[in-house]
């Protein structure tokens, strides 16, 4: 038991490191100004993950054990992981679409470029919970010791770029940077999983997902500003894009508001009560 749960402790305590270096190194190499407006679009990326990507992260430890004595485990993990990608990425996608409106009744105007990392601190947060399907072989064969490992590669890797990206780009360099550490952290857990836990990732319709949502984010900044046309081009930008990843994902929109509401009601739901 120790064998398997050293290892754990390790992991916790370096992604606390992990998630802690972007904004050490954005104060240190920028301004404490950027860690401010950083910190505000951290916040609407937590509040993001809290309602649709927590509730994954807590089941699935259950879950996934319970899926691992199917014999079609690795197609159901597989199936699972390209489920997680698309749904994360409409998340993703959907914050980044919101976020500068969402700013615009909460605070002041000077507040405003906190926007411009919401989405990309929220695809992190993607990247990790996703992580969470691919480590799953690690899990099962009872390998942990490799998952610190992966923690402290990804933590270096981390650290590179934003050593590269932040004096440029700021706090948008410290967000691409973030982002590539967990997108290098997912790449490195599938390469050591591979000898001993191979899961039949499609690639192909990954890749899809991630390019629709690209051409999306793209698209977003021609949209022209203002509350009604900014609102409404928006809208059907997230709505065309909804559809094409629920196409990927072989997912119903029925069934993928129908999963969303669930969550929402879920987790307002207690907190609807208190405050009743």
């Amino acid at each position: 038991l120790a064998k398997f749960g050293r290892p754990l402790i390790f992991t916790a305590l370096g992604m606390m490191v992990f998630a802690s270096i972007d904004r050490i190194m954005l104060k240190r190499l920028y301004s404490m100004e950027a860690v401010g407006l950083y910190g505000i679009g951290y916040q609407i990326s937590q509040a993001a993950d809290l309602l649709f990507l927590d509730p994954f992260r807590q089941t699935w430890p259950t879950v996934c054990y319970n899926i691992g004595r199917q014999s079609d485990a690795k197609a159901a993990f597989a199936r699972y992981a390209l489920r997680i990608w698309c749904g994360g990425l409409l998340l993703a996608a959907g914050v980044h679409l919101s976020a500068p409106y969402a700013l615009q009744l909460l605070t002041s105007p000077k507040f405003l470029p906190a926007a411009n990392v919401a989405g990309l601190l929220t695809l992190g947060g993607v990247l990790f919970t996703l992580n969470d399907v691919l480590k799953v072989g690690m899990n099962i064969t009872g390998r942990t010791n490799l998952l610190p490992i992966r923690v402290v590669a990804s933590a270096l890797v981390n650290i590179i770029l934003n050593l590269l990206l932040i004096p440029r780009y700021g706090m948008i360099g410290a967000a691409l940077g973030t982002a590539g550490a967990f997108v290098f952290f997912n790449v490195f857990t599938i390469w050591v999983c591979r000898s001993f836990y191979p899961i039949p990732l499609d690639y192909r319709r990954l890749g899809a997902a991630a390019l629709f949502a690209g051409v999306a984010t793209a698209a977003s900044f021609l949209i022209p500003p203002g509350l009604v046309v900014g609102l409404a081009g928006r809208a059907v930008l997230f709505s065309l894009l909804a559809f094409a990843l629920s196409r990927v994902a072989s997912v119903s929109i029925k069934s993928l508001v129908g999963a969303v509401w669930g969550k929402l009601r879920s987790r307002l739901r207690p907190k609807l009560r208190a405050g009743a």
